[in-house]
């Protein structure tokens, strides 16, 4: 029987009770590089705007989105997951300080 997840569980243990530790840092590491370029299109990039940004292959990108689809099933990409990050960020705080601490928060998607 698998260990029951509440709704105020922080970010990060959320992603490692779906995947484990290691692949868990690989998901969250993917939310915020998307973010990254979402940031610098001021839009969703397609899967080549974000290989061509961050010198990747196709194949590194598909194997990312696989872990992320191991957390979150029905997602395509990590658009719906950073944007809910970019929502939850306060306007008095830093984006870079404000991203890092949700991550350790007691919110998840």
């Amino acid at each position: 029987m698998s260990k029951q997840v509440k709704p105020t569980t922080q970010l990060v243990v959320f992603m490692v009770h779906k995947v484990g530790m290691r692949d868990a840092v690989k998901v969250g590491s993917f939310i915020v590089a998307w973010g990254a370029v979402v940031r610098k299109l001021d839009r969703e990039p397609t899967y080549q705007e974000y290989c061509d940004f961050w010198g990747s292959s196709r194949a590194s990108y598909y194997r990312e989105r696989a872990l992320l689809r191991k957390v979150w099933p029905k997602d395509e990409n990590p658009q719906r997951v950073w944007q809910w990050v970019e929502d939850q960020i306060p306007v008095k705080a830093t984006k870079q300080d404000a991203v890092a601490a949700l991550f350790l928060s007691g919110l998840q998607p």
